[in-house]
């Protein structure tokens, strides 16, 4: 991986680009999605009242589907996981 990309969890700590509870390069905090996001799009499609394409798959970002929208359609709060990570991380440094 050369220059371009951490080979280890302690290159990785040390930039900074993932999350170890306590900082411990040994104990990384994982994160497990159960939703890939190919699968979300396609739910996501499903929610049209009409069925129509509101939101062309090469065009996300145009999207009306947002963090806020998914909040009210759950009714439930959504928080940021970096937040979460950094938190979790925080906590077992304690």
């Amino acid at each position: 991986m050369g220059d371009h990309f951490p080979a280890t969890d302690a290159e990785l700590a040390a930039q900074g680009l993932a999350y170890y509870r306590g900082g411990d390069p040994s104990a990384p905090i994982v994160y497990e999605d159960f939703l890939p996001a190919s699968a979300a799009g396609i739910f996501r499609s499903n929610l049209d009242s009409d069925g129509s394409d509101t939101c062309a798959a090469d065009a996300v970002d145009n999207c009306s589907y947002d963090v806020e929208w998914m909040a009210g359609a759950i009714g439930r709060d959504i928080h940021d996981p970096y937040a979460l990570y950094e938190a979790q991380a925080k906590e077992a440094a304690a």
